[in-house]
């Protein structure tokens, strides 16, 4: 299965890569190792069309199991904060 431009169907198509090469350190640092591991796994590569010159992004498979699995994992921090937060001390 080859790619095509969305706009005008061609199938010579550029590849510059991911959208973010370089992780930052700062993100690193704020959002913990195993998040930034999952949010530079999940970016999608940039393509652009030889033929029109269009944009766009395409995300691979391991890419969108990445991004589910970081919504998971952010959905139970979440859980396990308002858990901590709703129990009652008598």
């Amino acid at each position: 299965m080859s790619l095509e431009c969305p706009k005008c169907r061609s199938t010579k198509i550029m590849d510059h890569g991911r959208q973010y090469p370089v992780y930052p350190m700062g993100c690193l640092y704020v959002i913990g190792f195993p998040l930034a591991c999952f949010h530079q796994g999940q970016t999608p590569h940039l393509l652009e069309c030889e033929s029109c010159g269009a944009k766009f992004k395409r995300r691979t498979t391991l890419a969108k199991v990445n991004l589910g699995l970081m919504v998971l994992f952010l959905a139970l921090i979440v859980a396990a904060v308002v858990m901590a937060f709703s129990t009652t001390r008598r």
